[in-house]
C-alpha cells in the first residue's frame, strides 16, 4: 500500500490537484484561489500527499452531525488502497469529532465506487435519489 499523509488544502495543492483533475476533463472545475477560499467552518478539504505530491482529495461539508464527503483519487493512484484509505481515514477523524454519520454520493454507472463504499462498511441506496440521481452511501458512526 502506498504511504498517504492527510493535510489540508492549500494554495499550492489546490493549484496541483487543479491540474490533476483538468487532465480528466472535468467540468465542474474552480478556479484553486477560490476553492480554497470555500473552506470554512462548514467545509473541510484534505487532499492525500505521497512524497510531497497531491494524490487524492478528500472533500467534506458537516452538517448537523453528519458529514457529507467526497473522494478522488488520481488516474495513476487509482486501485491500489488509497480509496479505502481515505475512507478509514474519514471514519477515525470523524468519530473523534464526535460526528455519527457519514454520507456520500456514487454515481450509480460508477461500480468501482459503489463496491468501495460496501467494502468501507457503507450502504448504498439501491435506487438512484430523485433529486441528483445519485445513490446514497451511508454510515452511521454511532454503531460502530
Amino acid at each position: 500500500m502506498i504511504s498517504i499523509e492527510w493535510i489540508p488544502l492549500n494554495l499550492k495543492l489546490a493549484e496541483e490537484m487543479h491540474g490533476l483533475k483538468r487532465a480528466e476533463d472535468f467540468l465542474d472545475l474552480i478556479d484553486p484561489a477560490l476553492y480554497l477560499q470555500l473552506q470554512s467552518a462548514l467545509r473541510k478539504t484534505l487532499v492525500g500527499v505521497n512524497a510531497e505530491s497531491p494524490v487524492a482529495e478528500l472533500d467534506c461539508e458537516f452538517h448537523e452531525g453528519s458529514v457529507w464527503f467526497s473522494v478522488w483519487v488520481a488516474p495513476n493512484y487509482r486501485r491500489k488502497g488509497i480509496g479505502l484509505e481515505a475512507m478509514q481515514y474519514l471514519r477515525r477523524w470523524a468519530k473523534q469529532e464526535g460526528y455519527t454519520r457519514l454520507v456520500g454520493a456514487v454515481e450509480p454507472i460508477n461500480t468501482p465506487s459503489r463496491r468501495l463504499m460496501e467494502k468501507a462498511g457503507f450502504t448504498v441506496s439501491a435506487k438512484p435519489d430523485e433529486d441528483d440521481g445519485m445513490l446514497r452511501a451511508d454510515l452511521d458512526l454511532t454503531a460502530q
